[in-house]
């Protein structure tokens, strides 16, 4: 409704003079019609009909944690195991920090980390990026999954100009023709101290997303075109990606106390957030 609120018009202008120039300058009039659609639908006829009332409480709770998960929750026992989980794990990053820095905190042993060696230009932090997803791809691949010839290019990305706080990952088209692709925000930052990332470059690839997602495009007659595509539940798509971390540590692959407390500081944020959100 207002120039602020042009968002796509950018990446029209970034695109250029090139030949599907026209068809994304009328995808970007369809969003904004849409969104002026839909703000009205919600405003007149959405709006008048809603509850006055505030969508929490234990058995609203639980009817949305059955939605995400696939499966009915205990909160309390849940809410108990998120605060053994986060102690346990809190112990193991002591350990880790203990053979990087003895007698330093966990903050500087953060600080100290970050500070040393860190990669420090774009280029350099995309070839880390591009050669940890492949080097993964090669250890696993006819050792501990048969990955399929299609799924062994996998494309990964910096992302400009983005509002995206952490990575994310898109996967391949239903025909394979394009690859599955890691996303990696980089916002105003000049400076990579990629301890704390390798963990989610096995997240968002292999064994992570790019496996599982990327398994479902391969799977011909034995999924439906609905299932290939939108047949994710959060409870299972996140959880695979989140075994997949702990799954390469299994396997070695965190053989470096500071990538592995990088694994263990996105590990304890999780559990925390159990915490938080059930406790709330």
């Amino acid at each position: 409704r207002n120039a602020d609120a042009r968002v796509f018009d950018k990446h029209v202008k970034a695109y250029g003079d090139g030949p599907q120039l026209q068809d994304l300058a009328d995808a970007a009039e369809a969003a904004y019609a849409a969104f002026v659609a839909t703000a009205a639908y919600l405003e007149a006829d959405y709006a008048p009909h809603a509850e006055d009332r505030d969508g929490v409480g234990e058995e609203r709770y639980l009817l949305h944690a059955r939605h995400t998960l696939g499966a009915a929750l205990d909160p309390r026992d849940a809410y108990a195991w998120g605060w053994d989980e986060l102690h346990r794990i809190e112990d193991e990053m002591a350990a880790e920090a203990a053979k990087i820095l003895p007698g330093a905190s966990l903050d500087e042993v953060a600080a100290h980390l970050d500070a040393a060696a860190p990669l420090t230009d774009h280029d350099a932090y995309l070839g880390w990026l591009t050669e940890r997803h492949q080097a993964a791809l090669e250890a696993l691949d006819g050792v501990h999954f048969d990955i399929d010839p299609r799924l062994m290019a996998l494309d990964v990305e910096l992302v400009h100009g983005s509002s995206a706080g952490s990575p994310y990952y898109t996967g391949p088209s239903e025909d394979l023709t394009r690859p599955g692709r890691t996303w990696w925000p980089v916002a105003e930052r000049e400076h990579f101290a990629v301890w704390r990332e390798l963990t989610t470059v096995f997240h968002e690839g292999v064994p992570g997303h790019h496996l599982q997602i990327g398994q479902t495009k391969i799977a011909g007659e034995g999924l439906s075109r609905f299932a290939k595509n939108y047949g994710s539940l959060s409870g299972h798509s996140e959880g695979w990606a989140l075994y997949a971390e702990r799954l390469a540590d299994d396997l070695g692959w965190h053989s470096d106390p500071a990538t592995r407390l990088g694994m263990l500081k996105g590990s304890a944020m999780r559990a925390a957030r159990v915490v938080i959100d059930i406790g709330w």
